[in-house]
């Protein structure tokens, strides 16, 4: 049985955690989808760029996390450089 949210925060912890608790399907999923559009054809067949775009798919899951988590709040842009 779930808690009783009482306040934005609350909602956005609960939220933030269900979907930590799915982030490998969600990763799988967001890969599937990008990988069989358009950026498949451009390097579908080499195996270092599906890792980087599986690492780049995974990266951008855990920024969008973090920006809940963080209630909106500006993340710093030194994530998405790494």
């Amino acid at each position: 049985m779930r808690a009783v949210v009482t306040s934005v925060a609350d909602a956005r912890a609960e939220v933030v955690e269900r979907l930590h608790a799915r982030r490998d399907e969600v990763v799988r999923e967001i890969f599937a989808r990008v990988q069989g559009d358009a950026f498949a054809r451009a390097g579908g067949d080499d195996a270092e760029y599906v890792a980087g775009l599986r690492a780049a798919v995974a990266a951008a899951v855990e920024y969008g996390l973090e920006g809940i988590e963080q209630g909106g709040r500006c993340l710093p842009s030194a994530r998405c450089q790494q």
